[in-house]
């Protein structure tokens, strides 16, 4: 396990580099959304209105510090970030995405079954937000699971690339 981070900014090759700032970024944003949404709901402020103003404010932010980060890492790697995908390459993306479609299949077949059995499982899932709608509730339970399963995918390509496997 050491020696996937042993080494510096300058022995990681464009697609890990990549992928390590998209992860950071998809941690941080999700990180900020359950606070948020836990800050609101403390103060009394949870509605389907805020809900949505953050949602939005969460979308825009993600993409405009993707772009500028995506920006930085092929500045840094400009030789690299023009070279044309190679099998590897290809092969590695193929392998992240069966990981986190995996993730994303069991995450929606649980939260259908929960929903498919009652509906006081989803008035238990709304007590915990209290000014959300039971839409709401999923919509943001939706959130944190496609938001995870970006996560695995791009954690696990970031390590494919550093095996090399």
């Amino acid at each position: 396990m050491k020696a996937l981070f042993k080494g510096t900014m300058e022995d990681l090759s464009y697609p890990e580099l990549s992928s390590w700032a998209t992860a950071a970024i998809i941690t941080t944003m999700l990180f900020y959304y359950v606070s948020k949404l836990a800050t609101l709901d403390a103060a009394g402020m949870l509605n389907t209105e805020t809900h949505n103003r953050l949602l939005f404010l969460i979308v825009i932010v993600t993409i405009v510090t993707e772009i500028i980060f995506q920006i930085a890492v092929a500045i840094s790697k400009k030789f690299e970030a023009n070279a044309e995908l190679d099998e590897r390459d290809k092969s590695f993306s193929q392998k992240a995405t069966q990981v986190s479609s995996n993730f994303i299949f069991g995450f929606l077949a649980i939260l259908i079954l929960i929903v498919s059995q009652s509906d006081f499982l989803i008035e238990q899932l709304s007590l915990n937000l209290r000014g959300l709608s039971p839409k709401d509730v999923l919509l943001s339970v939706l959130v944190i699971g496609f938001g995870m399963s970006q996560l695995l995918h791009h954690f696990s390509l970031a390590m494919y690339y550093r095996r090399g496997s």
